[in-house]
């Protein structure tokens, strides 16, 4: 059985080569049938994804 989210863990996304803090903080992964707690995901804002779009856009110019 695996451990338990840790909740002090930073849980960043990767935008642009750089990690980055969530707009939107984070959110849990639920076990749908024991409704435990299995796991914590950056919860990214819109904003969060226009950058990421802007970065791959600027990797891959046309």
């Amino acid at each position: 059985m695996s451990a338990a989210p840790n909740p002090d863990e930073d849980y960043r996304l990767l935008i642009g080569g750089e990690w980055v803090t969530a707009g939107d903080g984070t959110y849990d992964i639920v076990n749908p049938a024991t409704e435990q707690v299995v796991g914590r995901a950056p919860n990214a804002s819109v904003a969060d994804a226009e950058s990421a779009v802007a970065a791959a856009a600027d990797a891959f110019p046309a």
